[in-house]
């Protein structure tokens, strides 16, 4: 393409860039070869000449497309490369990641808390893990079906979301059970939390096909007192969780449909 104003049709956006910066009347001849990436244009490969209306020959077309193919080939390598990036680091997000809830799952969980442990240890300042089992979740399950109960887990997730600090950690490592790391937080700052997090799970869920209400029985363990190692610490938080489900006096959730 070796006429002026055919490639100022084609090339439309470069030559208003040109424009804009009074380069346009010295140009006698401008060459523009298509940058294609599967058959679509997302570019121009351009040559301009300031000294002659013909100066691009056929030659010059050939070494222009010859250039052109080479630049398209270089960025369907690199948008290839970027693609194949962010493939690995969705799979990676979802290794770590309960299905469901999209809650960091349990290996996900211990990587994060053993870092944040680690850390506890190296600065001699506490570290709180919350063990969370929700009440009478398989009642839910059992009389208004795993789909309601699917809902449910989501809306829970939800609420945990609003409860945390962003240094947090809560992932989902059971069916109804949760587990929650709290770096920088002693156990009296964990039971502040606690009490949020009980207050939260109580309110009343709006779902698609009715209304029910939950609770979850927490227990917590903190470092260093109850224990140096993190298996150590959920252990403590998981049979604390249980001393106090067994205690409550938590009766059947209220629940109808539809709405």
């Amino acid at each position: 393409i070796t006429s002026f104003n055919s490639n100022r049709e084609l090339d439309k956006e470069r030559y208003e860039i040109l424009d804009k910066f009074g380069k346009t009347n010295a140009i006698k001849s401008m060459l523009s070869i298509p940058i294609e990436i599967d058959g679509k244009i997302i570019g121009f490969f351009g040559l301009d000449s300031h000294s002659s209306a013909g100066a691009f020959d056929n030659d010059s077309v050939e070494m222009a497309k010859l250039l052109s193919q080479q630049v398209s080939g270089l960025l369907e390598r690199l948008h290839l490369e970027e693609e194949l990036r962010k493939q690995k680091q969705q799979l990676e997000w979802l290794s770590g990641r309960d299905p469901l809830t999209g809650l960091p799952n349990r290996r996900l969980f211990f990587e994060k808390a053993s870092a944040y442990l680690s850390l506890a240890k190296r600065n001699h300042s506490p570290l709180s893990i919350l063990y969370i089992d929700l009440d009478f979740f398989k009642v839910i399950n059992d009389t208004m079906g795993h789909d309601v109960g699917d809902e449910v887990l989501l809306r829970v997730a939800e609420r945990f979301h609003q409860t945390l600090r962003e240094s947090d950690v809560v992932a989902r490592i059971g069916g109804d059970e949760f587990i929650f790391v709290l770096p920088e937080t002693d156990f009296e700052a964990a039971k502040i939390v606690k009490k949020r997090i009980e207050f939260n799970l109580r309110e009343v869920m709006k779902l698609k096909n009715g209304i029910v209400t939950v609770g979850g029985s927490v227990g917590i363990a903190t470092f260093p007192d109850d224990g140096t190692e993190l298996e150590q610490l959920i252990k403590v938080a998981d049979h604390r969780m249980y001393e106090t489900k067994h205690s409550s006096k938590s009766t059947k959730p209220n629940s109808s449909k539809p709405l």
